[in-house]
């Protein structure tokens, strides 16, 4: 049999509507760089079948100048190459296709498609005897990337903080609760009727060296009290630090009372049980529990956090 190429550009629902694009490679505007990339499979099935008979033989990638082998070996074998042409003006792919010796029926073809329009173009390469259809597909994509910059300290993150579902305990003996987020260098918490605090390694306004890093655990001490919370870690390798060293403390006066607290933490039981009778699988009677045995016993709790970068006016300047 023999079967020439046919170049099918077909457009599904899922493919993007066509529009103009330019494969350059210098910056944008925000210093970017953009460049043309196309994806490259082959795939192959039997029509009628194709749920049952699909096979995907490679996938790959290139990208300006570059180019991609795909084939398949046998009676109906053949090998095709994919250039990615590096032109400012278009995306475009130049696409060469040869039989394998033992393929007597196929011929040697070459075709540059133009995939300017952004549409995923669809070649038939070949047939079998068995009647299984050899698809090329080839997909653009334009790429884009922030060129290389000077290395900084800052990009360490070395003020920010991470607490991996780190406890909290008042006073050696109380424990209120867990504080699990990650990234900002200024870090608050809310304790009912204890404190509520903000905190940063970083020298804060208003604010007081109260507060010690050390071995992964910070102790703050407040007029009455003293927090501590132990499993921390810091900067972008999320590493414990040694220390000892100072973190700074503010305190925002806005702490709610035990009665105000009492009032929320009812109210809030309240809806959590409604949720547990309407079905809500996740709240389990441990946890309704634990919350009831806070409020009941009068038990101070962690009530809050909450994490960002510090700002310039949050600094002493």
């Amino acid at each position: 049999m023999n079967v020439t190429w046919h170049l099918v550009l077909m457009m599904a629902l899922s493919i993007m509507t066509g529009h103009s694009a330019s494969a350059d490679d210098t910056p944008s505007k925000d210093g970017n760089i953009r460049y043309a990339e196309l994806r490259v499979e082959l795939r192959s099935w039997i029509r009628g079948e194709e749920r049952k008979t699909l096979r995907m033989h490679s996938s790959s990638t290139c990208s300006n100048g570059g180019s991609v082998g795909t084939g398949v070996g046998g009676e109906s074998g053949f090998n095709v190459t994919v250039r990615c042409i590096p032109d400012l003006d278009r995306i475009a792919a130049e696409v060469s296709i040869s039989p394998s010796k033992a393929n007597k029926t196929l011929q040697a073809s070459e075709l540059v498609v133009d995939m300017s329009n952004m549409r995923t173009s669809y070649l038939l390469v070949s047939k079998d005897e068995d009647n299984r259809s050899y698809v090329l597909s080839i997909e653009p994509e334009v790429i884009e990337e922030k060129p290389p910059k000077a290395f900084t300290i800052e990009d360490l993150l070395p003020f920010d903080w991470d607490f991996p579902q780190s406890p909290v305990v008042l006073n050696d003996e109380i424990y209120v609760g867990r504080i699990g987020m990650s990234g900002g260098s200024l870090v608050g918490i809310a304790i009912a009727g204890i404190a509520d605090l903000k905190f940063s390694l970083r020298q804060l306004k208003d604010a007081e060296p109260t507060g010690v890093l050390q071995h992964g655990t910070l102790t703050i001490k407040t007029k009455n009290d003293v927090i501590v919370i132990s499993g921390v870690r810091n900067g972008a390798n999320k590493l414990t630090l040694q220390g000892p060293y100072k973190v700074w403390v503010r305190s925002t006066g806005e702490n709610v009372s035990n009665d105000e607290y009492k009032r929320l933490m009812n109210s809030q039981l309240d809806a959590i049980q409604k949720r547990k009778a309407e079905g809500d699988a996740s709240i389990t009677d441990e946890a309704i529990e634990r919350i009831k045995s806070f409020v009941n016993e009068g038990r101070p709790m962690l009530i809050g956090s909450s994490a960002r970068d510090v700002r310039d006016s949050d600094l002493v300047k």
